[in-house]
């Protein structure tokens, strides 16, 4: 019969054996895009593993190479859950209209299906124009309106026809 496999961090271990858990969470499930991370941070030392998927968990496994070097004594961890972030590739921005709403067009996606009501921040102009945040508005086949865009310092002294922005949904 195998051993069987907690859903717990272990509140201790050796160094140099493998540690295995689960961890399940019903509201961030793999299936939906979600990744779980482990944080090991000691005195001096630190240890990231991020899971593999099982089904509809997560399962965490340190090998002995992972563990075989971590001193003795406490640890502090933490756990994150993160989820990719949809991101398109910017082709042009055109001005803000009279409601302060700029259209974006894209020339492809990734990540999470774009929908109308995302939150999304707009990074990584190539005229050095500084970041904003916006809710997606008027979705289109390869453009969306973001409402206030407005606010986008130096979109007038950059280059309009390639903004070098992308544009990821913020989680």
């Amino acid at each position: 019969m195998p051993p069987i496999i907690p859903d717990t961090i272990p509140s201790h271990f050796p160094a140099g054996t493998t540690v295995k858990y689960t961890r399940s969470f019903s509201d961030f499930q793999p299936s939906d895009g979600w990744s779980y991370t482990l944080y090991l941070n000691g005195l001096t030392q630190k240890l990231n593993k991020a899971a593999i998927v099982d089904g509809n968990t997560f399962l965490l496994v340190l090998l002995p190479a992972d563990t075989a070097t971590l001193n003795s004594g406490p640890f502090r961890y933490a756990e994150r859950l993160s989820k990719a972030a949809m991101t398109f590739a910017l082709t042009s921005v055109q001005a803000p209209d009279s409601n302060g709403n700029a259209r974006y067009n894209f020339s492809s996606s990734s990540g999470p299906t774009p929908q109308n009501g995302a939150l999304v921040t707009i990074t990584g102009f190539t005229n050095g124009a500084n970041n904003i945040t916006g809710v997606i508005a008027n979705l289109a086949a390869n453009s969306f309106t973001l409402k206030n865009a407005s606010a986008i310092p130096g979109i007038d002294g950059g280059d309009r026809d390639d903004p070098g922005g992308e544009l990821r949904q913020r989680r």
